[in-house]
């Protein structure tokens, strides 16, 4: 695959990545501040070798709330291929 429309993705070299996806959830208050109420990291890689990823994460409190859940969330990570075409 090569051209100006198309891009090749070793996905051995993606494996190699050993950089975690963070998420972080932030309230915004009244007053226009925000504050941090969680942190969460997760491996991606995984849906390289399965096409894609579906986990529910345990969002913990920061801090003092550190022991107290905040939520749960959802997430869906596809990986996908396309062409360009003219």
């Amino acid at each position: 695959m090569s051209g100006p429309d198309q891009m090749e993705i070793d996905l051995s070299t993606l494996l190699k990545l050993n950089i975690p996806i963070e998420l972080c959830l932030l309230a915004h208050n009244a007053d226009g501040s925000k504050s941090l109420l969680s942190t969460k990291q997760f491996d991606w890689r995984f849906a390289l070798a399965h096409g894609g990823i579906n986990v529910s994460l345990e969002l913990a409190g920061v801090d003092a709330k550190s022991k107290l859940a905040v939520g749960v969330i959802q997430v869906f990570e596809d990986f996908f291929t396309f062409e360009l075409k003219k």
